[in-house]
Order: structure tokens, then sequence, then C-alpha cells
């Protein structure tokens, strides 16, 4: 009995010897599956866009109506993948120009003032026909967050907000409209009017055009709604609608101002007639990306070495 019960205990103690020295032989589809990380990739793109030049709180008058222009908009881009539903981008996106035009159909307005001989009298300002076309080409960059809700191995929804600084590479405007001018002396109480020469004109047509003044750098907020598609392993098509605005202000004009100057022939700028101006667009955008390492899943096979789990997956790999 003695000797049975050494032999029982050694046949476990080998059994058990074998069992933990051995390499797992299960089969392949038992195999833990794990995501690799898709990484790094470049990317860029092009669309359409509508876009508008908000002002807000305008002095000159509540008749103010703006009508939204196309743009032209490309990026380049750059980010990473931290899994297949979660990504970070950034990079550099140009819209042609933000425009607007915007018009008053009627405008008055009166201040006191000096003639030559420096005689006070109440300048009586009408106008009509008004309009001012503005054009801002900025040039955006932003950080984004990537979020995928996959609908197959190879496309997925995606929902990408962003913040953005933006920077203005270029701006003008012009301005054109038919005024009349009259002058009221309360010393003669008497009002001149259609006196061309001395400056009381009658339905004169001024035109002003140049550059408004703008931050050069002001915050904006985008977010866009989406489609991608893995075209080869390495390469994959983007589809998104996307919006953009101002978070602050991108002109420098604090409090509105008069639409015409002192001057009372120089027609300013629809910017600086309101407290603060902001962007905005709503467009479709196109991307292609390239990944530096594929956008696939694959298997790691738990040898006992490093080296032969790296040959293991070069073998399948290749």
């Amino acid at each position: 009995m003695r000797n049975n019960s050494y032999m029982i205990k050694a046949a476990l103690a080998l059994s058990a010897l074998i069992c933990f020295s051995a390499k797992p032989a299960f089969p392949q589809s038992n195999l833990t599956d794990r995501w690799k990380r898709p990484g790094f990739f470049l990317g860029s793109g092009g669309g359409l866009a509508k876009t508008d030049i908000i002002n807000n709180d305008t002095k000159s008058s509540p008749e103010n109506t703006g009508n939204r222009k196309l743009s032209y908009y490309g990026s380049l881009e750059t980010g990473f993948f931290f899994s297949d539903k979660l990504g970070v981008v950034t990079g550099l996106s140009y819209h042609s120009a933000y425009s607007s035009y915007i018009s008053l159909e009627t405008y008055h307005n009166q201040y006191f003032t000096f003639d030559v001989e420096n005689d006070p009298y109440e300048l009586i300002v009408t106008g009509s026909e008004i309009g001012g076309a503005q054009e801002i080409g900025i040039l955006s960059i932003p950080v984004s967050i990537i979020r995928r809700f996959p609908i197959g191995e190879k496309s997925a929804f995606t929902l990408q907000p962003s913040i953005q600084l933006y920077i203005p590479l270029y701006n003008s405007f012009e301005t054109g409209g038919n005024f009349t001018y009259k002058g009221y002396f309360p010393a003669y109480n008497v009002v001149l009017e259609d006196l061309p020469e001395y400056g009381f004109h009658n339905n004169l047509a001024v035109v002003s055009s140049g550059k408004t003044d703008l931050k050069p750098i002001s915050i904006g907020a985008s977010f866009s709604v989406g489609f991608d598609y893995l075209i080869t392993k390495r390469i994959q098509a983007t589809f998104a609608v996307c919006h953009a605005r101002s978070v602050t202000s991108i002109s420098h004009y604090s409090s509105p101002d008069e639409l015409l100057t002192s001057e009372t022939t120089q027609l300013d700028n629809s910017l600086k007639g309101s407290n603060e101006t902001r962007l905005k667009s709503t467009g479709i955008v196109f991307s292609l990306r390239y990944f530096l390492t594929d956008f696939k899943k694959f298997k790691y096979y738990f040898h006992s070495t490093p080296e032969q789990n790296l040959k293991e997956y070069e073998r399948q790999y290749n």
C-alpha cells in the first residue's frame, strides 16, 4: 500500500510537471483577438462651404441684411488613432474667402458740424441703394477629436468636434450708395440743399474701398458628422458635413461707429459699424488619409519568447 501511494504521488507530480512545461496547443480560432493601434496618419482634403460674416449690433441701420457666399476649402492634416474608435487630428485649413454682401434699403443720420466759415449747422444725411461687400481669407489651425462608430471592418460613422485658431491672410471691403446732404443753420433758420459747390449734394454716388482692422488671431469651434471607409490597408476616404463658427470677434472694432465719417464723403466698412464681427460656415469636406501602419486587427500568438511572437506576426503579415 505504501509503495502504491508513492507511485500515485509520483505520477501526479510527473503529470503536473508535463502540464506546466508544455507549450499551449490551442486552435487558432480560440486565440485572443486584439486591435493593433492604427497609429499616425497624414491626409489632405477639400470641399465647398457657405460662408458668412456676421456683424452684430450694427449702429447704421436696423435694416441690415446679409447674403452668404460660396467658399472653397482645402486642408492638410496629421493625426493619431489610439484605437479603432478614438483619435486626434490637427493641421492647416484654408478658406478661400469668408464673404458677405450687406445692404441697407435706407439710411438717415444727422449731426452738428461747422462750415468753412466756422458757422455751426446740422448736417442731415439720407441714403439709398447702399451695399457693402466684404471678403476675408482665413487660415485655421484645428485641434480635433475623432470618435468613430464602426459599422463594419472597413467603415464607420464619425463625429469630430474641434477648437480652431483663425488667422486672417487677407481682407478687403467695398461699400457704395447714393446720398443726399442738407444743412440746417439754426442761426438763420434756413435749410440749404442741392448746392454741390457748398457740399450739399443731391443723390451723390459714394464708393469706398480698403482693408478692415482685424485681430491677428481669433478663436473658433466646429463640429462635423461624417463617414469613413478603408479603401486599402493604409488609405482611408472620409466624407463629412461640417459647421464652424467664431467664438470670439475677429475685428478690433469694439464699439459701433457711424457708417459715414465727419467728412460726409467717406463711407466706412460695415465691420466698423458693429461692436463685434464673427465668421460662420457650413459645408461638405472630402479627404484621403494615409496610415503609416495598417488599420486592421491581427493576433498575438503567445509563444514562450518575444522573438517567436514577432516571427509569428511577420509570417502572418507577409
